[in-house]
């Protein structure tokens, strides 16, 4: 066999398990779908930013980031705390209970404005942009 090729058929061996071991992690996590979102996470080592809720508000109260990439909620108020989002693609609550948290992948771009539940002063905004290779 002749060196080129042999190069080429390891990186192609290479690829291949590659791809196979980020299905096995997928799977391996009870993610039932490959999402965009969740391959991004596991092929590209996207980020995960977390914001903190307190009895002031939300820290930081707005936050920019890409397609595919995590938001963790840490509850670090006295009170339980309910999210209410005003975007379409999130219309259910989220309860996130006294020292808890909450973790969201966003898959599509666009802005997503909330707020807490019982009070209105506490509002976030998550801007999502297009994920770029």
């Amino acid at each position: 066999m002749k060196p080129k090729t042999w190069i080429l058929l390891c990186i192609l061996v290479l690829v291949l398990i590659s791809l196979a071991s980020s299905y096995l992690i997928i799977k391996i996590n009870s993610k039932k779908t490959l999402s965009y979102g969740t391959v991004n996470n596991v092929l590209f080592k996207t980020k995960t930013y977390t914001i903190e809720i307190t009895r002031l508000g939300f820290l930081p109260p707005e936050l920019e980031i890409g397609e595919g990439e995590s938001v963790i909620w840490k509850n670090k108020d006295y009170i339980a705390n309910t999210l209410v989002f005003s975007s379409p693609n999130m219309t259910q609550p989220i309860k996130i209970l006294r020292n808890g948290n909450y973790t969201y992948v966003f898959e599509k771009h666009g802005v997503y404005e909330y707020s807490s539940q019982k009070q209105n002063y506490k509002k976030g905004k998550i801007i999502v942009k297009k994920f770029l290779f």
